[in-house]
């Protein structure tokens, strides 16, 4: 894998076509993690290394900015109004599988500035 601290300010073709699709509203690429632990953890410690793994990979903390008339594909630069906090949320589910989909559902239908 690429060094993620080097890679391109500016979005492959291919990226591009992606955003563009999500942009339209009813196609939007959604990315989600899944954190099951078999006893809860120490909240303060998950977020140290979630914020870590911000700190070293950053495309995690970068948004994207179109081209005046798309003269070259969107670039990518640093969020400087992101917070971890605003994209982690703890939710109980019980252990039925059903329940977990549909908790999952519910939390990836909601809009990420609620």
């Amino acid at each position: 894998m690429p060094d993620p601290r080097r890679w391109p300010d500016r979005m492959t073709a291919a990226d591009a076509v992606f955003w563009t699709l999500g942009r339209a509203g009813n196609c939007r690429p959604t990315v989600a993690v899944l954190l099951r632990f078999t006893r809860a953890p120490d909240p303060g410690r998950l977020r140290t290394a979630l914020q870590a793994l911000c700190d070293s990979w950053p495309r995690l903390i970068q948004r994207v900015v179109p081209v005046p008339f798309a003269a070259a594909p969107p670039e990518w630069i640093t969020d400087d109004t992101f917070t971890l906090d605003r994209h982690l949320q703890r939710i109980d589910v019980p252990d039925d599988p059903g329940a977990l989909l549909v908790a999952l559902r519910r939390q990836l239908a909601r809009p990420l500035a609620e």
